[in-house]
Order: C-alpha cells, then structure tokens, then sequence
C-alpha cells in the first residue's frame, strides 16, 4: 500500500499467491511461501530481490483478526454474485467450527449487502469461482469498502479507533506514526484506492508439482508494476 499525500493518491499492489520467485535458502517457489519459511523478514526479503520493492513497515493480520477489525467498523458492502453464495456460506460453515464465540449466519442470497466480518472473510477467501486472480479482486473489493468506511470518521476519533484496531494486528509501526498517517489520509480528498494485481497478464504453470502463475512477459509486467507504484 503505498500513500503519497502530494498527489492524493492510495495505491494498493496486489501479488498473487502462487507466483513464483526466487526465494533465498528455498530456491524457486510460491511467494507466499516466504512468510510460511521466514515470516516477515523472509517476506521483505523476497519482495526486495525480486521486485526492487523495499517496504516502509508492515501489517500482519489473520482471519479473525481482520474479521474483528471489519465489525469494528461496522461491516461492508459487497455485491455478492449468485455463483459465489455457497461459497461464501461453506467458508462460513468452516469458521464457526473452528470459532464458535464468533459465529455468524448465512449469507440469504446475492446481491447488494452489508457483509459481517466473518462474511467478510469469506467472500474473500474464495477460490473456486474465478480462480485466484478473482480472490485478489475480491479481497481489493474488501480492503477497497473498508478503506472508505474508515475514510468516514471524524478526525478526533483517529486515536481510539487506530486503538481498537492494533488489538488485531502485527506491525512495527510506532503508534505515534500511525496516527499521523491514518490523520493524513483523512485529509486528503480520496474516494477509491488505486488498484494493481501482479502479474496482470500470466500463464499458469507447474513447478515440481506446484501450480505456480508467471508473467507472461516479465519485463512488461515489471513495467506495469513499476510505472502503477512510481507514476
């Protein structure tokens, strides 16, 4: 996510999960595997040798900890598709059982409508209908909702609110740091988030038994991914 208070723009760089890179000490292999082998560290690492992108700070969140962060602002609205209810419903199903404090209802159909945390994260976690380049879509959507919900409150509540919402979250921005950021991107005149999917155009492949997604032409991703973050 990167915000530029001078030009009023939130951009937010999506990679796709089985994309494959170069991973130091694990040779070839899905990045979202970094973080399975070196959490953070590893993850920033593989993102700076294979990208030239070099994070200011980080955010690690889990299901239930997004799913708290979005009650906390009162939910989202998404326009759940037909094709995407029951799967939407099954992840449901799977998250009371492993979580019956937060249990949540069914979804009652498609359409237009306030999504719960738990619905919330599970519309995002689908897969089958799209593949995972609809998931990423699909969580952008989320984040996209859940940054306008949060671009709603008033100034004075920045504080207590960015309270509330590192109860749910592993960061290593400093509180202080946090504030001024969350109070500028409330002054700066933003609707929507700018939004990128890495590799925008790829082929899916097999590596030693993997599913993997690479671009199809790697330099004329770069590019798009560059120009998205830089222009």
């Amino acid at each position: 996510l990167r915000i530029d208070t001078n030009t009023n723009e939130i951009k937010l760089a999506s990679f796709m999960r089985d994309t494959l890179v170069q991973i130091e000490g694990h040779d070839k292999n899905r990045i979202n595997t970094a973080y399975h082998f070196g959490s953070i560290e590893l993850t920033n690492l593989t993102l700076e040798s294979n990208f030239g992108i070099t994070p200011d700070y980080y955010v690690v969140v889990n299901f239930y900890g997004m799913e708290d962060i979005i009650n906390a602002l009162g939910g989202v609205d998404i326009d759940v598709q037909s094709n995407e209810v029951k799967y939407v419903n099954g992840s449901v199903d799977e998250l009371n059982s492993i979580d019956n404090d937060g249990k949540s209802a069914h979804i009652s159909g498609s359409g237009m409508q306030r999504l719960n945390g738990r619905q919330a994260v599970a519309y995002m976690r689908i897969r089958k209908v799209g593949g995972d380049a609809a998931r990423v879509k699909r969580q952008q959507t989320v984040l996209n909702e859940l940054f306008k919900e949060a671009a709603s409150i008033d100034l004075s509540q920045v504080p207590s609110m960015i309270g509330v919402l590192t109860d749910y979250v592993r960061t290593d921005i400093p509180l202080g740091e946090m504030v001024n950021i969350g109070t500028a991107v409330l002054k700066m005149d933003v609707s929507e988030l700018q939004r990128f999917t890495y590799p925008d155009k790829y082929d899916i492949g097999n590596y030693k038994g993997m599913s993997i997604v690479q671009p199809a032409n790697y330099e004329e991703e770069m590019d798009k991914l560059v120009n998205f973050l830089e222009s």
